[in-house]
């Protein structure tokens, strides 16, 4: 793909995590009067933050360097963290606002139960094992990035597949 391929894929995929993001302040402010699932981590809408911070930073780093995988990570994180907020505020919105006015709000709760783990890896682990170049240090770094995979999609799994009450919406069953 050429450098402009490139960049336009970055804008795009920044677009991705800004309209993920608006949707998401959207049901913030329609549900504004519901409280958060005591169990919630952070503030209302916090992760609205990290999809405009993240996405623009991935933008601004894949747009200049697009052979340097951090900045993809960026946009990566950026888009999952839009749809992780997206998908809380629609959940808080269908299941504790206004019971029933939306079509699968459980799906939206279920979703924030275990988005979180890879975004959070992406920014915690596989950003600092490749930073600033884009490569690990040497190959002795490769199992030990495999090795942080199978353990992210392992917990990935475990959260997402947990029988029982979801953690930040009770009355959900997984």
């Amino acid at each position: 793909m050429e450098r402009d391929g490139h960049r336009a894929l970055a804008w795009a995929l920044w677009a991705i995590a800004v309209l993920l993001a608006l949707a998401a302040v959207t049901f913030l402010v329609l549900g504004r009067a519901a409280a958060a699932p005591t169990e919630s981590f952070g503030f209302r809408g916090f992760s609205i933050v990290f999809a405009l911070v993240f996405g623009t930073t991935g933008l601004v780093i894949a747009s200049r360097v697009p052979s340097n995988p951090i900045g993809w990570m960026f946009l990566a994180a950026g888009i999952g963290s839009g749809l992780q907020e997206l998908a809380q505020q629609y959940a808080i919105y269908g299941i504790l606002y206004r019971p029933g006015s939306l079509p699968a709000p459980d799906v939206g709760a279920w979703i924030t139960q275990w988005i979180w783990i890879p975004l959070t890896a992406i920014a915690i682990v596989f950003i600092p094992m490749l930073y600033p170049t884009g490569r690990l240090p040497s190959e002795r770094w490769r199992p030990i990035v495999w090795t942080a995979a199978v353990l992210i999609a392992a917990d990935m799994a475990a959260f997402a597949l947990a029988p029982g009450p979801l953690e930040e919406f009770r009355a959900v069953d997984n």
